[in-house]
């Protein structure tokens, strides 16, 4: 049987160009006209939006669909919360939600680093331990 692939539906959406939730296609488009031409130009780029974003929210909701499939197919699984927290705490040390999932994680007596036990567990039930590609040390090459 093949392996799982863990992805959250973020991830997918991301993998997919469609993760924000809002088409970025009128960023660098504002501007504020008052004369009746530019009134009718800026109709018609109301109606460009328009399609635009109806275009990217079906490329949206098609990638959810599909995520979806993936996942009661059995080809993808959401990740679980202690992956989540796991992933987490490998951000950047001064980000307050690493740090929290950091302390989550010993609390738990599981080393942030290498995904390893260290301790009994001392919260509710035990967590699994973690093998992470990179956790070796050893340079690949």
């Amino acid at each position: 049987m093949a392996r799982q692939r863990v992805m959250s539906e973020q991830q997918y959406l991301n993998s997919k160009g469609v993760g924000s939730a809002v088409s970025d296609y009128m960023m660098d488009k504002t501007v504020v006209r008052k004369s009746a031409y530019h009134q009718r130009q800026d109709e018609r780029s109301r109606k460009a939006l328009k399609q635009n974003q109806d275009q990217y929210y079906a490329k949206r909701n098609q990638a959810r669909r599909e995520y979806r499939r993936l996942v009661s197919s059995g080809k993808v699984r959401a990740p679980t919360q202690a992956e989540k927290t796991w992933n987490t705490a490998h951000g950047l040390s001064e980000n307050r939600s690493v740090q929290a999932a950091r302390r989550v994680l010993a609390k738990h007596g599981v080393d942030w680093k290498t995904g390893k036990r260290i301790a009994p567990a001392r919260g509710r039930g035990l967590w699994p331990t973690f093998t992470h590609k990179g956790s070796s040390g050893k340079s690949s090459g």
